[in-house]
């Protein structure tokens, strides 16, 4: 009887200290995720502005652009006396 009881106890305290282990692991496991997917998505951004930085012309002469026109609307626009509103 006295065998019994002692082989319940180990048990019960193997059965909580693999409980708390799990836990701890899942605990583990959502923290080390959230900093490696913002570091991903920072990498992402950071590779998208760069791509973005490089796409936009400084200079809009036509030795520069390559063309005579003007290729970008933006520069075409010009401010109404309201502002934020736009007209060509």
């Amino acid at each position: 009887m006295e065998l019994l009881i002692a082989a319940l106890m180990i048990s019960i305290m193997f059965l909580g200290l693999t409980t708390h282990l799990g836990g701890g692991v899942q605990v583990w496991r959502r923290v080390t995720e959230t900093p490696e997917s913002l570091q991903r998505q920072r990498m992402a951004l950071e590779g998208l502005q760069r791509e973005l930085t490089s796409a936009i012309l400084y200079d809009r002469r036509p030795s520069h652009t390559g063309s005579s026109r003007d290729c970008c609307r933006a520069w075409r626009l010009k401010r109404t006396r309201y502002a934020g509103s736009w007209s060509e």
